[in-house]
């Protein structure tokens, strides 16, 4: 048995570590990407070709909808991505033009730019779903392009231009800040993907399916406390400025206890949803999506509670306490999650990011409460009025966007489930 052991791992090295140099072979003659594919697909074949041998699938052998699937999933991705790469430069200037205008008190203008999308946007959805395309590029490209023109629109209404020679300088400016901010956003991704393989490995593709389902719902959630975050950042900055640190705690308590509320009213609002209604949004996803709404409800609760410490670190500009808060809140979720999926599959695995979502709060809250006494202790803020450059730096440095908790990203944009 240690001889079979010892020569499967003595293959398994010496075959493994060969392709480094077949690689290095083939990327003189073939495309990367192209390199890659023919690659897999031989591989795939030879591993296919042998389970046939062995009698593994003969029982569950791919049809024409797996066939199908994969065709879809290897071929219109790839121009999907593509897609993606082609108008996210221009999606980036035209999220920065909405929160630029909103930290220097124009928020018509941030307003303008997003309608201008949303008008140009629906109207060519409309028309593509209706079309005869199949390719996932097409509606990305919509997507982007309307969202370019709505950047020139900020142009327009700012007028200004990105200069990347004043980027390069913010930059350098702020890399104390965005550093931190940068491994922030990195650490809230990772409990909810953390809990989905887990709850993959452990229950099956269904039970993540399920839990996706019920973040998906909750989603419209998200979208408010993102807009909520561009007005009280720089809100709070002007408050904190005129009046000192200890200013910002009931405001932003209140934008805590009303996120909280609206989190709990649209909760109990999809839980009432008619099976009908429920399928017809998810489909087949619908019974185990409902089945987990309540603990990932009580978790966005979690999350919308500690919403109004994340927006007051930024407001302080304090990133040390906030990548702080987030770990620690990070890894409640993360241990909750993975106990969870082991103890009670999808079910288990939402009560355990929910319960490390409560605890959290009171590590934001207590990571505030530091931030505001050091803040005191350094002294109030001069009340004098600043220059509009003085203005737009401070906000700036705070960062107009607190991270939602960590609430979907996703993507994007929001969560640190996962989007979350």
């Amino acid at each position: 048995m240690r001889t079979k052991v010892a020569i499967a791992l003595a293959t398994v090295y010496i075959v493994w570590g060969s392709t480094y140099l077949a690689i290095a072979v083939a990327d003189q003659t073939l495309p990367p990407l192209l390199m890659l594919a023919v690659r897999f697909g031989i591989a795939g074949a030879i591993l296919y070709g042998w389970s046939l041998w062995r009698g593994d699938v003969a029982a569950r052998r791919p049809g024409r909808r797996e066939w199908t699937a994969a065709a879809i999933v290897g071929g219109l991705l790839a121009e999907a991505f593509l897609a993606l790469a082609i108008v996210l430069p221009g999606l980036l200037v035209q999220d920065t033009y909405r929160y630029a205008f909103v930290a220097k008190g124009v928020p018509m203008h941030a307003f303008a730019c997003d309608l201008t999308w949303a008008v140009i946007l629906v109207p060519a959805l409309i028309f593509v779903g209706n079309g005869p395309t199949t390719s996932l590029a097409v509606p990305i490209l919509v997507w982007g392009g309307s969202g370019i023109i709505s950047a020139g629109v900020g142009m327009a209404l700012g007028r200004t231009l990105p200069s990347v020679r004043q980027a390069r300088a913010w930059f350098v400016g702020t890399r104390d800040l965005g550093l931190r901010y940068a491994a922030e956003a990195l650490i809230a991704q990772a409990p909810f993907q953390i809990t989905l393989f887990v709850l993959g490995s452990v229950a099956g593709l269904a039970a993540t399916a399920s839990l996706r389902g019920a973040q998906v719902l909750l989603g419209p959630i998200g979208m408010l406390i993102i807009g909520l975050s561009i007005v009280g950042v720089p809100e709070g900055v002007r408050r904190y400025r005129s009046s000192g640190a200890r200013a910002l705690r009931g405001p932003t308590a209140l934008l805590s206890l009303g996120a909280a509320a609206l989190t709990l009213v649209w909760g109990l609002a999809l839980g009432l949803l008619p099976v009908e209604v429920g399928e017809k949004i998810l489909g087949d996803t619908w019974s185990g999506a409902s089945a987990v709404l309540a603990p990932v409800t009580l978790g966005w609760i979690g999350n919308t509670l500690a919403f109004g410490a994340t927006v007051g670190l930024r407001v302080l500009a304090d990133s040390r306490r906030s990548l702080v808060g987030r770990s620690t809140d990070a890894s409640a979720e993360a241990t909750g999650g993975v106990l969870g999926a082991f103890a009670g599959a999808a079910f288990g695995a939402a009560l355990g990011l929910a319960i490390g979502q409560l605890f959290g709060i009171f590590a934001w809250w207590f990571m505030f409460d530091r931030a505001i006494k050091a803040s005191v202790a350094r002294g109030v803020p001069s009340a004098a009025p600043m220059t509009e450059e003085e203005e737009f730096l401070e906000l700036s440095q705070a960062s107009p966007d607190p991270g939602t908790a960590g609430l979907p990203i996703d993507d994007a944009m929001t969560d640190r489930q996962g989007g979350a």
